[in-house]
């Protein structure tokens, strides 16, 4: 019994990687490890920043990950932008765990 597996690699699937970070951010329903570091690298761009985070935001809310939403809005007020990004890069982290541990395709038992 074959498996089929989607090919991710290569370099259209890391283009449409990054592709999907940059501008679906947690809209994307799976980033590998190219887009997860696109979306969090994007965070820290002047006003690029702040229209992810309200991007983000939104998207956080729609599948109620309230802490994804609070450090959005943190990451909106001047003061604590800084702070709230970094934890959001942190929070992020699990995504960019999941596309190094489950991109690669598993041989069947």
């Amino acid at each position: 019994m074959a498996i089929r597996t989607r090919r991710r690699f290569g370099h259209r699937g890391i283009v449409a990687d990054v592709w999907r970070g940059a501008v679906l951010g947690d809209f994307a329903p799976r980033l590998g490890l190219a887009g997860a570091a696109t979306q969090a690298a994007l965070g820290y761009v002047p006003l690029v920043g702040e229209v992810c985070a309200v991007r983000d935001g939104i998207a956080d809310w729609r599948q109620r990950d309230r802490l994804g939403v609070a450090l959005n809005v943190l990451a909106l007020v001047p003061v604590f932008g800084g702070f709230a990004k970094t934890l959001d890069v942190l929070h992020s982290t699990h995504r960019i765990g999941r596309a190094i541990f489950t991109d690669h395709t598993r041989p069947a038992a």
